[in-house]
């Protein structure tokens, strides 16, 4: 993700494909065009990934996986997302309550890796 985020900086940028992480990406990937729509079609995949919820019977994280989800808490209000994660025989904990009716389900959001004590 970062290589991306670096390529469609240098993109928006230069002049040419010097120093591109990703120089030769439509070669690679087998779209048609430049490279630059490549870096864009693969930033709005990366975007819809990040972004859509995913149903969680036919598409489910892998277990104990910190995630996002969607659910009905009190019927008849909105749902609500909260932080929670795939437990065992078909439950969901979210907050140290097992429940089973979630609607959806997303990626946590990754922070920088200088948040994470990398650089």
């Amino acid at each position: 993700m970062n290589d991306l985020i670096i390529a469609l900086k240098h993109c928006a940028h230069a002049s040419s494909c010097d120093g591109c992480p990703l120089d030769g990406l439509h070669e690679k990937s087998g779209l048609p065009g430049m490279c630059a729509d490549a870096i864009k079609h693969r930033a709005a995949e990366a975007l819809e990934e990040l972004t859509t919820w995913r149903d969680p019977v036919n598409d489910p994280p892998a277990q104990f996986e910190p995630v996002l989800v969607c659910r009905v808490k009190d019927p008849g209000k909105p749902p609500i997302t909260e932080q929670g994660y795939r437990d065992l025989g078909g439950w969901w904990k979210v907050y140290g309550t097992r429940v089973k009716k979630i609607i959806g389900w997303m990626p946590m959001p990754k922070g920088s890796e200088a948040e994470h004590g990398r650089q």
